[in-house]
């Protein structure tokens, strides 16, 4: 089917208002019961899953929210194995794998830095854990018995409040009789799964389950020209989980869980997912301006000599987007995942008191070539630390670790009327605790960190790595720390919330809901640099009119703090001879700040049911939702501070069976008024045209989000074999308020497309009097936010054929489709990710006592490009770096020829032409005016499952 063929069967489909619900094979389960099993199905053409969205057990159909769940035997036959999978599947719902950030209806998070927190939740078990990657990304089937996407604004429901929405796993839990599972795989790219679950009573009253799973993916789908590991996807991870569940006379019941996590990933989150940037290598020795901390390592390939690992000179990355060329691999790993919950029930008279607490735990590291080429050393003179005549040998071997651990706590307590009559309530109180460090270090050619400081420096007269005084200027090439900083702290939450329902006759409810949130967050951030080149050791974002530096702290990271005279709000420990609140420690160097600051809301929600028919059910919603403010830490941006976001949700909901005709249909309208919207990006302040008007970059709030949607969700079951399942989901979060703001990789604002507001500031020119830097700010109203689609279509079909004593053979296709997204609220083509389309396909054999079942599976059938994202950057150097007394003069040889360093960069001047993704053919160099890169998902893969279930 075309694109074009399939829009247009989308706009039918809303136009006759059909649209599909996730219904599948409901496994019936009283879900507040720790002790719940599934049961049979009772007419396979009109199940539907059993949630506790509202934290009682209902049916989908019978609540008045917009919820997409799946239990385990719908994600068996539709292959909804991962998050990935399921953001394909459920409308609203995104994610991006690189990044680890899930987002829903445009409400996503910008930053993976932890002083911002995400816009929608994620619980296991009903307890709130703050990271995908232990709530979600790392859970295999056998131990999910249900996923629940919960769209829209929640806080009078769930313990951590949720402006964008929530995303609930139910674990399997252990039953009262004996049972075994154990799933045996092996697919494409060397991938082996084992699976095994134990469950079964202990005693009348106490129950257990074990389970532990381990995949290995040996091979990944982006290759190393270098000769080196491929990466892309590759995996090596285990898991596993202990549970308890039990009854305490009879009127308490109770469950406990406890699992921990362990993978090591050259692929995502957070590891390679691209080859890199789709361009020739730029060969200049300081290829990103005059404050570059290190030279340039593909500038080998036009120096006297060089090394490098492999054969292979150049950059494969522009004839194959599969193939990258580096001397390091990009490795994730996440080393402690642990995390667990307690839930016990006391049944009273009338009502339950449900305790529920957890804990999480992880500690990731991230360890990932920076300098992008196989090149290890070469050769040239540079000033000042090659005598005239000499060459300097230079290892521009660089290397990022990015490092992130964070632990959390959580209570609640609730009540929940199980009373008979027209009204139902359910309150709660809950407390939430997380600390968390987030320290990340760049440095060169491997050098080591020392364990009790920060204190690794260059010797200035012998190049080596040494703890010397933290004042001393580092300087010379060498093995050395180039940057480090790191952002650790405490935040707290707690809430009040209540929610009562009204049935005050057979086809009305009124439903009202109430919450109160605080949020505390202090936080400590530190910064060193490092320069590689400079005597000076000029800090970043200094120029020679404004240098910033203190000159008793060289490694001073942020200069522009000294130019904001009065502080920021939330910034401890300002003064008039400190305003910016910053300090130096004597004995590491750091730079060093504190921030802390609470937020606080009043939210809640209204709701009207009208069910006429007991196969109708019409509900008008308003919901009020809240996200606190936060912190920009670790980049000591001048106003590091962000103020909260706040919703207010307006949804028309119509959910429908059609029993004559096997038919369900669910359809819901929603409206947001989305204020605040938290966005990290360049800031140009008053007065512009000064000294003091350096841009910073910060987090900062959209005045103003207006977001439409529609989400409709059907499923058909003609026949008993055949059950068909569509999906579709429009949404338009549209920025309708927002000047000012800087386009990084357009910072005057010359590409096509482009809306200046704003004089140009921070201008430097070079010899000739050419503009060579500065920034412009522009007007982005009528933008939509990142990475959201704004159609997604998913359609799935199943067919069983009935084998009579040889079981049953179950065929299932299914077929997504995903709109063009941005990386960015410019919207421009430099970081427009393609729309793109997905088609797998399934078969599922079951054994007639259904003890034994085998999955074959083709993934991307046609093998086409999924795109997870598309990222852009400027590519220049200004024409200061060929100066000099600042340390970028450079000779390729002995005696004298000159490489050039200024590149103006994209539209500088009115007579441009150059095509700002292809080469602008810049002297010899042949660089482009912009390098991208795309990341991408899994090629075409294919596997096969044995499941044993006993």
């Amino acid at each position: 089917m075309t694109i074009k063929a399939l829009r247009s069967a989308s706009a039918l489909a809303l136009l006759l208002g059909l649209g599909f619900a996730n219904a599948a094979h409901a496994q019936e389960a009283k879900a507040d019961s720790p002790q719940s099993e599934p049961t049979a199905p009772q007419d396979t053409r009109r199940d539907v899953v059993i949630v506790t969205a509202q934290k009682r057990a209902e049916s989908v159909q019978d609540i008045g929210m917009a919820v997409t769940a799946v239990n385990s035997e719908t994600r068996e036959e539709i292959g909804l194995n991962t998050l990935t999978d399921f953001t394909n599947f459920a409308p609203g719902l995104t994610f991006s794998v690189g990044n680890d950030r899930i987002g829903m209806r445009g409400v996503n998070r910008n930053t993976n830095n932890f002083g911002i927190r995400t816009g929608v939740s994620n619980y296991v078990d009903g307890v709130y854990v703050p990271s995908s990657i232990v709530a979600t990304a790392s859970r295999r089937p056998i131990m999910v018995d249900r996923t629940e996407v919960v769209r829209g604004p929640q806080g009078t429901l769930y313990g951590r409040d949720s402006i964008g929405g929530a995303l609930n796993i139910i674990s399997k839990r252990p039953t009262k009789d004996f049972h075994t599972e154990l799933n045996v795989g092996a697919g494409s790219f060397d991938t082996n799964v084992l699976d095994l679950s134990v469950s079964g009573p202990i005693t009348d009253y106490l129950r257990y389950r074990v389970v532990g799973t381990r995949e290995k993916q040996g091979e990944g789908f982006l290759k190393n020209a270098s000769g080196g590991e491929s990466e892309g996807l590759r995996n090596d991870a285990y898991n596993y989980e202990f549970q308890l569940a039990g009854e305490i006379g009879e009127s308490i019941n109770w469950f406990a869980r406890a699992g921990h996590i362990y993978w090591q990933k050259a692929g995502a989150p957070g590891a390679r997912t691209s080859a890199g940037d789709r361009q020739p290598y730029d060969t200049r020795l300081f290829a990103v301006g005059a404050n570059a901390l290190a030279p340039n390592s593909a500038y080998g390939y036009i120096a006297p000599s060089y090394t490098q690992v492999g054969s292979f000179i150049g950059n494969p990355t522009v004839n194959d987007p599969y193939s990258f060329n580096t001397d390091t691999k990009g490795v994730a790993t996440l080393t402690g995942g642990d995390d667990g919950a307690l839930e016990v029930i006391w049944n009273g008279p009338g009502f339950d008191v449900k305790y529920l607490g957890g804990y999480s735990f992880y500690k990731y590291n991230f360890l990932a070539d920076n300098d992008a080429s196989p090149v290890t050393s070469f050769q040239a003179r540079i000033y000042p630390f090659s005598p005239a005549g000499t060459l300097t040998t230079v290892r521009p071997g660089r290397t990022t670790e990015y490092n992130e651990q964070r632990a959390t706590f959580s209570n609640e307590v609730n009540f929940i009327s199980t009373w008979d009559g027209p009204l139902q309530a359910i309150a709660g109180l809950y407390q939430y605790q997380e600390n968390f460090d987030q320290p990340i270090y760049v440095w060169y050619n491997n050098a080591p960190i020392s364990p009790t400081s920060n204190r690794v420096l260059v010797n200035p007269a012998t190049g080596a790595v040494t703890g010397i005084a933290p004042t001393a200027t580092p300087t010379r090439f060498g093995n050395a720390v180039s940057t480090y900083t790191s952002n650790g702290g405490i935040s707290d939450s707690y809430g009040i919330f209540t929610q009562v329902d009204w049935t005050f006759n057979d086809a009305f409810k009124l439903t009202g809901g109430l919450r109160y949130s605080k949020d505390y967050s202090w936080i400590e951030e530190r910064g060193r640099v490092m320069c590689y080149y400079t005597s000076t050791c000029q800090a970043a974002g200094a120029t020679a009119a404004s240098p910033g530096a203190d000159a008793t702290d060289q490694a001073f990271y942020g200069a522009q703090l000294s130019l904001y005279p009065n502080g920021s709000p939330g910034v401890l420990n300002t003064s008039a001879a400190n305003p910016s609140g910053a300090t130096t420690d004597p004995l590491t160097g750091n730079r060093i700040r504190h921030m802390a600051d609470s937020w606080s809301a009043v939210t809640g929600m209204a709701r009207l049911d009208w069910t006429p028919t007991k196969d109708t059910l019409v509900f008008l919603n308003y919901a009020r939702g809240y996200k606190g403010g936060g912190f920009n830490a670790s980049s000591f941006a001048p106003i590091p501070e962000v103020n909260p976001e706040h919703i207010n949700s307006y949804e028309l909901g119509w959910k429908q069976d059609i029993p004559q005709y096997f038919l369900t249909v669910n359809t819901d309208l929603y409206y947001y008024d989305y204020k605040g919207y938290q966005v990290p990006n360049t800031v140009i302040p008053l007065p512009v045209g000064t000294a003091a008007a350096v841009p910073y970059t910060a987090f900062v709030n959209l005045p103003k989000i207006e977001t439409t949607g529609i989400e409709i969700e059907t499923t058909w079951a003609p026949t008993e074999a055949f059950r068909l399942l569509l999906n579709y989901g429009f949404t338009n979060p549209e920025i309708k308020e927002a000047t000012g703001l800087v386009d990084s990789t357009d910072p005057l604002a010359r590409l096509p497309g482009a809306k200046p507001t704003g004089t140009i500031v921070g201008a430097r020119y070079d010899a000739s009097g050419n503009l060579v830097d500065g920034q412009v700010g522009q007007d982005v109203s009528g933008n939509i936010t990142p990475f959201t689609p704004k159609n997604k279509v998913s359609v799935n079909a199943i067919y069983t054929f009935d084998l009579q004593n040889w079981g049953s053979l179950t065929a299932s296709a299914s077929y997504s489709w995903q709109d063009a997204t941005y990386s960015s609220i410019f919207n421009r083509y430099t970081n427009r990710t393609p729309s793109w389309d997905l088609t797998n396909f399934r078969l599922l054999w079951n054994s007639s006592d259904r003890h034994f079942s085998v999955i074959g599976f083709i993934n991307n059938i046609f093998d086409g490009v999924q795109y997870d994202g598309r990222t852009s950057a400027l590519r220049r150097a200004d024409a200061v770096a060929a100066s000099a007394t600042q340390g970028g003069a450079v000779s390729a040889t002995t005696t004298a020829r000159t490489i050039p360093q200024t590149m103006n960069y994209c539209a500088t001047s009115a007579a441009t032409t150059i095509n700002p993704l292809g080469n602008n053919g810049n002297g010899s160099l042949a660089e482009s005016c912009i390098t991208y890169s795309e990341q991408y998902r899994m090629p075409r893969w294919g596997g096969i499952e044995l499941q044993f279930h006993f």
